[in-house]
């Protein structure tokens, strides 16, 4: 985009666009050049397509963005919103974001960060699981941001859908609309398509062996990710796979090919023997790449966790409550957090889970100016909000000897 609408360029100023990654405009606010920075995106009502996945992407950001953006401090956060009416579109600021965890893994992150970093992402899962019963599938390194103080920021623009836990995931188009796979769970591209709560699991335990690892082993095709995932983990039993997705069989018998596996049992005495293994081959791996590396804590509790956050079956992975107890995290099990951002409203949300919902630029307006109105009203709570998360950093890095990491980017 060259240039805004002249009621909006009195506020902003385009800088550049960004790349295809997140498809936002970086601008500045008019007067504070040197001081703030914006992202924006554009909904085009005039010009929609009739792609009905893209459809459901847009309208899952827009809901999101007006109804709940404001209430949690790990999603990209709604500053303002301006509006088109010749043109039907809509600009949605967003506060500025510099970058991406996926830009960070080539040794600008200390291991303090990484596990922050993972802390966050099973933070923010429990509390969209547990408030909303809903899961932001599939989550991405694409789509996480991180500012100077390894506060992460989701960008929910390109989630595939924002669906209810336990419901039956819509599009058929699974492939083409996904991008890359490396964080989606076997059972899913076994050919199961329920949503869970181990889905979002299992994509955190595959971000955090990333974040160790530096290099995913985990990637590619759906078969080749999955050879390569038995060949860390093993699998389970074919009644358990045949349980697990109606595709299991077709799938196992191509990726299980020369690959060195192991099949676990039922029993407790073989989960142990799993954990052992996988954090044996996982330290072997690591250690072939970087065999400078000196093994300590982190690392071993690391391989730990991630053994306990990608075992094959999901009724067997750990829930995201034990593993926020994990020793991996104890610098911050005793610390508190704050979650919400202010006075929540909820209302209106349901309708980002409502599919035969009518969503045109009159509807999109109406819930604009409702958005307005909240922003007036809880202006001296955002206020004292922003001075909350000020000190909260604060403190963080005096607690814990958190470390900023702010020089490093670029």
């Amino acid at each position: 985009m060259d240039k805004l609408p002249s009621n909006i360029s009195q506020k902003y100023s385009i800088l550049k666009n960004r790349s295809a990654v997140d498809l936002f405009i970086e601008a500045h606010v008019v007067g504070k050049e040197n001081e703030k920075k914006v992202l924006i995106s554009v909904m085009d009502f005039k010009n929609k397509d009739n792609d009905k996945f893209g459809f459901q992407q847009e309208k899952n950001m827009f809901f999101v963005s007006i109804y709940l953006s404001h209430i949690y401090r790990n999603l990209l956060n709604l500053r303002d919103i301006e509006c088109d009416y010749e043109n039907q579109k809509i600009y949605l600021i967003y506060e500025y974001v510099p970058t991406y965890v996926y830009y960070c893994l080539s040794g600008i992150l200390e291991n303090i960060h990484k596990q922050f970093i993972i802390y966050q992402l099973l933070k923010i899962c429990n509390y969209f699981h547990t408030k909303f019963n809903i899961s932001f599938f599939p989550i991405r390194f694409n789509d996480i941001g991180i500012t100077e103080n390894c506060e992460i920021k989701i960008n929910y623009s390109k989630f595939l859908s924002i669906c209810e836990i336990n419901s039956e995931y819509e599009f058929d188009d699974f492939d083409s609309n996904l991008g890359g796979t490396f964080t989606i769970a076997p059972e899913w591209k076994m050919g199961n398509r329920t949503i869970t709560k181990e889905l979002d699991i299992f994509s955190v335990g595959i971000i955090l062996l990333y974040l160790i690892y530096k290099n995913s082993m985990i990637h590619t095709s759906t078969v080749t990710s999955l050879k390569n995932l038995i060949n860390i983990t093993g699998y389970v039993t074919e009644d358990k796979l045949n349980e697990m997705a109606k595709y299991a069989k077709e799938l196992i018998s191509v990726a299980s090919g020369n690959v060195n596996n192991k099949v676990w049992n039922d029993t407790n005495e073989d989960y142990q023997l799993y954990l052992q293994h996988v954090k044996t081959t996982l330290k072997e791996k690591i250690l072939k790449e970087q065999p400078t590396l000196e093994w300590d804590d982190f690392y071993e509790n690391s391989c730990d966790l991630i053994a306990k956050l990608i075992y094959f079956e999901p009724s067997k992975r750990i829930s995201i409550e034990e593993a926020m107890k994990h020793p991996l995290f104890s610098l911050f099990n005793s610390y508190e957090f704050y979650d919400d951002f202010f006075e929540k409203d909820y209302n209106g949300f349901n309708d980002v889970l409502d599919k035969s919902l009518t969503f045109d630029f009159d509807v999109a307006i109406c819930h604009v100016k409702k958005f307005k109105l909240l922003l007036k009203r809880q202006r001296k709570e955002i206020k004292k909000i922003f001075k909350k998360k000020k000190e909260y950093f604060n403190n963080l890095k005096t607690n814990i000897m958190y470390r900023d990491i702010s020089f490093v980017f670029p």
